[in-house]
């Protein structure tokens, strides 16, 4: 996905997990890249479509972190019709 955003590609929306696996270049292995992702998205590609955050994390700072960035956490399990209904809402908007 980042080689899209660095290629200028700008989407509608991005719907993202919080835990993607470590990063190469994150020696600590943090296991929530998708915040980092997020943080990215808002700070360096300077974009603001909706994000949607899928997660089967209930750590409430974890949550807080990625509300900083994303417009919507969605707590796994999530039905697909859920998933649906959220991302026609965000695209509403």
């Amino acid at each position: 996905a980042e080689g899209r955003l660095d290629a200028g590609f700008a989407p509608d929306l991005i719907v993202s997990d919080l835990i993607m696996g470590s990063k190469p270049d994150d020696p600590g292995g943090n296991r929530y890249v998708g915040v980092a992702f997020c943080r990215k998205v808002r700070e360096q590609y300077r974009l603001s479509c909706p994000i949607i955050v899928l997660t089967v994390v209930a750590a409430p700072q974890v949550h807080q972190d990625v509300l900083q960035y994303a417009n919507q956490l969605l707590v796994k399990p999530i039905t697909p019709k859920e998933l649906l209904i959220r991302v026609q809402e965000a695209l509403a908007r």
